[in-house]
Parts: C-alpha cells; sequence; structure tokens
C-alpha cells in the first residue's frame, strides 16, 4: 500500500469552503511573497494579485519560452537571480541603491537589473507592472 500525496490550490479550497485567509505579506519572507502574489492563487486572500500584470511580462506559460515580452524577461530572470528584496545587497543588485524608496529608474548604473534592462524594467516596475505589484503587496517582507 502507497500513500499519495495531492496538494491542493486555494481555489480548490474555496470550491469545498475554506475560504483562503490572511496575505501574502504574513510569510515574511519577501521571494515567497513575491512568488505569492505573482502565483495562480492559493492559500491566502491576495494570492495571484499581480497575476496579470506578470502574464504581460512572461507570457502565458510564465517561462518567457515562447509568448514572454524579451525586456520584460531578461529583467525578470535579472530580479530572480538578486535574491532576496528584503536586504540592501539585493536592491544595490536590482538598481544600485539601498532601497526601493531609493530605486530610480532613470538612472541606475550598468550593471544592475534596471541599469541593463531599461525596457523590462519598465515594465516590471512600472505602474502597472508585476514587480511594482508584489512589492505593494510584501510592504513589510521586502523593507531592507
Amino acid at each position: 500500500m502507497s500513500l499519495g500525496v495531492t496538494t491542493f490550490s486555494g481555489w480548490a479550497c474555496a470550491a469545498y469552503g475554506v475560504a483562503p485567509t490572511g496575505s501574502c505579506n504574513d510569510d515574511n519572507r519577501c521571494n515567497e511573497c513575491l512568488t505569492c502574489g505573482r502565483g495562480d492563487g492559493g492559500f491566502t486572500e491576495d494570492s495571484g494579485a499581480c497575476l496579470s500584470p506578470y502574464v504581460r511580462c512572461v507570457g502565458e506559460s510564465r517561462t518567457c519560452d515562447a509568448d514572454g515580452d524579451e525586456a520584460c524577461c531578461a529583467f525578470t530572470a535579472c530580479v530572480d537571480a538578486c535574491g532576496a528584496l528584503d536586504d540592501a545587497a539585493g536592491w544595490q543588485c536590482l538598481c544600485g541603491s539601498s532601497s526601493r524608496a531609493t530605486c530610480a529608474l532613470g538612472s541606475a548604473p550598468p550593471g544592475t537589473c534596471v541599469g541593463d534592462h531599461p525596457d523590462g524594467a519598465a515594465l516590471a516596475l512600472g505602474e502597472d507592472g508585476w514587480l511594482t505589484c508584489a512589492l505593494d503587496l510584501c510592504v513589510s517582507s521586502c523593507i531592507p
């Protein structure tokens, strides 16, 4: 006899009368919070809130393989390589500053994600960008 492991999304739980609770930010880990925000939905009330702008960036496949915006995909890969955005080192990698508050899209130096991928940064960190949306969800998880 073997045991099967089944995973359920928040949507499946909602179908069975178990509503998602809390928020992505409750996790208190920046990368997990960002993933929650750009995910398909899950166990928090705001999970997947940034899915639409994320899909506009990386494409329906969410892998940038076929239909993602090339510039936004390059920027997103760079962001993922920077590590957590909950410390100054992550923001230094992202835009050459120590925090979101001091990150300036138009003046980031070369060698940073924003400096090397300005068009992608504008899509992801712009007013309707997936990273802007996710960082707004993760207000305390991603503050250096």
